[in-house]
């Protein structure tokens, strides 16, 4: 991941995820959530691991801020866990992506849903179906429409030129 284009993947992905996690406090820490930021893990497929690396970080940084205390800095390590079959799933098409954000966000939902329990002393089973609704809307509802608006508006501009073009074409 040492390229200039994978750190600066690794570092746009990252401060995204920070800055609209932090900027948007409430929303993306209490009970009733939704992480808007949530939604850039749906590029992991288009991105790799250097999307997945700087999501990651900016998670981890973002939870620095959480209200919920320092067991949050555990999430982002449930996420790569959690986020390994998205990865893995990647070039299965559709149904790869699909499966891979619904195995995340299960996997996502029951942690957050097990901190809440654990520091707020608030219900699991009702916590668990809150956070699947917040985390649904960030995946499915925001993730896919933001994944398929940048693989087909953005990677056109991102791919490396052809060796053809280098070349004149003559090669």
């Amino acid at each position: 991941m040492e390229s200039p284009r994978s750190i600066a993947i690794a570092a746009i992905l990252g401060s995204l995820y920070f800055v609209i996690t932090v900027l948007l406090g409430p929303l993306s820490f209490d009970v009733i959530q939704v992480r808007i930021s949530e939604a850039l893990k749906v590029l992991i497929p288009i991105f790799g691991i250097p999307g997945f690396t700087g999501i990651i970080i900016g998670m981890f940084l973002a939870n620095i801020f959480s209200p919920l205390g320092p067991i949050d800095l555990i999430s982002p390590f449930v996420a790569i866990a959690a986020l390994i079959p998205l990865y893995m799933l990647r070039n299965k098409g559709w149904k790869g992506i699909l499966a891979g954000c619904l195995i995340y966000t299960a996997a996502i939902t029951t942690w957050v849903a097990f901190i809440l329990n654990y520091v707020l002393g608030l219900p699991f089973a009702i916590n668990w179906f809150l956070v699947l609704i917040g985390e649904a809307i960030a995946i499915f509802g925001l993730g896919i429409p933001v994944y398929k608006a940048v693989n087909k508006y953005l990677m056109p501009w991102l791919e490396p030129p052809s060796q053809n073009a280098n070349n004149g074409g003559t090669g």
